[in-house]
């Protein structure tokens, strides 16, 4: 596990995406399709783009939101990472997305109608703190959209990944997080390929 937490800690994550064999490696076509299908995903559920603000939180380098913007030219898109490499490369790729450095356990005091956080959760210590911000930052009718890894197939946890659920255990664990706060949120959860796709609706 120290392995794991290594390998996210700011430090080296700068180091990777300051590399240009990671980064090339980092933005396979896999990696890219898989953007492209849970956002297409996300839409057959429901989430409307058109006309809506919509933030990524741990953003990377931004391709998630590229894709969005290339697919149904929505503005107001907004990116937010620790990693000031991985967000340069969105910045020079770019100029129709707003791209911010910020510590995801830190709260933001903005609400937007759709938040993605898209394999970010299963590299943090303390995922419940993020969760917890990411839910205040939704409006009545908002939604946020997150993937993670399934825990019963991560072969990557206490290399990569800090954190793991099986589907029950993140039902339960996004549950409890949600009732933390006075409003009401649906929670939906199903399997795509190998990755547990959420969407959290606050109704109230």
């Amino acid at each position: 596990m120290n392995d794991a937490i290594q390998h996210n800690t700011q430090e080296n994550i700068e180091r990777m995406f300051s590399n240009p064999a990671y980064l090339e490696s980092y933005l396979s076509e896999e990696r890219l399709k898989f953007y492209a299908d849970v956002v297409q995903l996300a839409n057959n559920k429901g989430v409307e783009y058109d006309d809506n603000f919509i933030a990524d939180m741990g953003c990377s380098t931004g391709h998630l939101l590229m894709h969005i913007y290339d697919a149904y030219s929505t503005f107001g898109l907004v990116g937010y990472d620790f990693c000031e490499a991985a967000l340069d490369v969105g910045r020079k790729a770019t100029h129709t997305i707003f791209f911010f450095n910020h510590d995801l356990y830190e709260p933001l005091n903005r609400n937007y109608e759709v938040i993605f956080c898209i394999q970010t959760l299963e590299h943090l210590e303390y995922p419940e703190i993020v969760l917890d911000n990411i839910l205040s930052m939704l409006a009545v009718g908002s939604k946020a959209v997150i993937t993670i890894p399934d825990g019963d197939r991560d072969g990557l946890f206490g290399i990569l990944h800090v954190s793991k659920w099986s589907m029950d255990e993140w039902k339960i664990f996004v549950e409890k997080i949600c009732d933390q706060h006075d409003s009401d949120f649906s929670v939906d959860v199903s399997l795509f390929e190998n990755e547990l796709f959420t969407i959290v609706e606050r109704m109230k």
